[in-house]
Protein backbone atom coordinates (compact mmCIF):
# COMPACT_ATOMS: atom_id res chain seq x y z
CA UNK A 1 0.00 0.00 0.00
CA UNK A 2 1.38 3.43 -1.07
CA UNK A 3 2.07 6.54 1.38
CA UNK A 4 -0.68 8.39 -1.34
CA UNK A 5 -3.03 5.60 -0.66
CA UNK A 6 -3.00 5.23 3.19
CA UNK A 7 -3.20 8.76 3.34
CA UNK A 8 -6.72 8.88 1.16
CA UNK A 9 -7.90 6.17 3.07
CA UNK A 10 -7.17 7.26 6.48
CA UNK A 11 -7.44 10.86 5.88
CA UNK A 12 -5.42 13.18 8.71
CA UNK A 13 -7.24 13.66 12.13
CA UNK A 14 -4.05 14.54 13.74
CA UNK A 15 -3.41 17.63 10.42
CA UNK A 16 -3.88 20.48 13.23
CA UNK A 17 -2.07 18.87 15.67
CA UNK A 18 1.06 21.04 15.47
CA UNK A 19 2.74 18.89 18.27
CA UNK A 20 3.47 16.05 15.77
CA UNK A 21 6.19 16.02 12.80
CA UNK A 22 4.51 14.43 9.22
CA UNK A 23 6.09 11.85 9.57
CA UNK A 24 4.53 11.09 13.45
CA UNK A 25 1.33 12.23 12.03
CA UNK A 26 1.35 9.83 9.81
CA UNK A 27 1.94 6.80 11.82
CA UNK A 28 -0.28 7.61 14.16
CA UNK A 29 -3.11 7.73 11.99
CA UNK A 30 -1.97 4.87 10.56
CA UNK A 31 -1.92 3.33 13.92
CA UNK A 32 -5.88 4.44 15.14
CA UNK A 33 -7.04 3.04 12.18
CA UNK A 34 -5.76 -0.36 13.23
CA UNK A 35 -3.19 -0.66 10.66
CA UNK A 36 -0.08 -2.82 11.72
CA UNK A 37 3.17 -1.49 12.29
CA UNK A 38 4.45 -4.09 9.53
CA UNK A 39 1.51 -2.56 7.17
CA UNK A 40 2.76 1.08 8.19
CA UNK A 41 5.97 0.55 7.17
CA UNK A 42 5.46 -1.03 3.85
CA UNK A 43 2.55 1.87 3.05
CA UNK A 44 5.41 4.82 3.90
CA UNK A 45 8.21 2.71 2.33
CA UNK A 46 10.66 2.48 5.99
CA UNK A 47 11.52 -0.12 8.22
CA UNK A 48 8.73 -1.63 11.28
CA UNK A 49 11.88 0.17 13.65
CA UNK A 50 10.80 3.07 11.83
CA UNK A 51 7.33 3.11 12.53
CA UNK A 52 8.19 2.10 15.87
CA UNK A 53 10.24 5.19 17.06
CA UNK A 54 7.62 7.90 15.07
CA UNK A 55 4.70 6.00 17.21
CA UNK A 56 6.70 5.98 20.82
CA UNK A 57 7.34 9.46 19.52
CA UNK A 58 3.99 10.39 18.97
CA UNK A 59 2.70 8.71 21.83
CA UNK A 60 4.75 10.49 24.24
CA UNK A 61 3.86 13.92 22.53
CA UNK A 62 0.59 13.21 22.69
CA UNK A 63 0.70 12.03 26.03
CA UNK A 64 -0.40 8.55 25.05
CA UNK A 65 0.78 5.55 27.09
CA UNK A 66 -0.54 2.76 24.84
CA UNK A 67 -1.87 2.61 21.24
CA UNK A 68 -5.17 2.15 22.73
CA UNK A 69 -4.93 5.67 23.97
CA UNK A 70 -3.77 6.92 20.15
CA UNK A 71 -7.07 5.30 19.00
CA UNK A 72 -9.18 7.35 21.45
CA UNK A 73 -7.24 10.86 20.99
CA UNK A 74 -8.17 9.81 16.75
CA UNK A 75 -11.45 9.41 17.85
CA UNK A 76 -11.70 12.74 20.18
CA UNK A 77 -10.30 14.60 17.06
CA UNK A 78 -12.89 13.32 15.07
CA UNK A 79 -16.03 14.10 16.79
CA UNK A 80 -14.35 17.79 17.57
CA UNK A 81 -14.20 18.41 13.49
CA UNK A 82 -17.92 17.08 13.77
CA UNK A 83 -19.02 19.40 16.18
Amino acid sequence: MSKRTIRAILGNPFEECDLLTDAERAAANATAKGYTVRAIGKGLGISENAVRIRLRTAMFKLGCRRKPDIVRRFVQELEDRAA
